[in-house]
């Protein structure tokens, strides 16, 4: 699943073009002044006390913009690579959620198939029962009849041998 898309900036051939062109037309113009006699950093200071000496130091000033610069993309970078981490965080909690659906509902089914097999032995049960049942009266009836051929006789041996056969 691919995550966000980082918003496109500038690139650094725009960046470069742009700083490159700025610092020409700063020269052209100093150039044009001075052709008139005035320095362009003579105009400046006469102009305003805070713009000659930021034309003094101008490059302190392009070395700000360009550590600036940098440290933008590094930022802009940074927020790149913590949007795919959260995009990844979220499919993985996503596929996460899907796993355990997809036991949740293996759980149910396995259930559902538990519950039918304690049904069929409960059957089962209640058959082998009714079973034994009727086995059991079976026993009682062939045992009242062993004991009936097994009991002994009421008269003595001696009266049954002077009967006439």
């Amino acid at each position: 699943m691919p995550g966000p898309v980082p918003p496109a900036g500038p690139s650094t051939s725009a960046v470069v073009g742009s700083i490159t062109g700025g610092g020409i037309a700063i020269y052209v113009i100093d150039r044009l002044l001075a052709a008139d006699g005035q320095l362009a950093s003579a105009m400046l200071t006469r102009l305003s006390p805070l713009l000659g000496p930021v034309w003094a130091s101008w490059p302190l000033v392009l070395l700000i913009v360009i550590v600036a610069w940098v440290i933008r993309d590094k930022w802009t970078a940074a927020q790149a690579a913590r949007a795919l981490e959260v995009a990844a965080a979220q499919a993985s909690a996503t596929a996460l959620a899907t796993s355990v659906g997809e036991v949740a509902t293996g759980l149910v089914g396995l259930r559902a198939a538990l519950q039918d097999h304690a049904i069929a032995t409960d059957e089962r049960l209640r058959h082998h029962e009714a079973g034994l049942g009727e086995l059991r009266s079976e026993v009682v009836h062939v045992r009242g009849r062993v004991e009936v051929l097994e009991r002994p006789p009421t008269r003595p041996a001696r009266a049954r041998a002077r009967r006439p056969t």
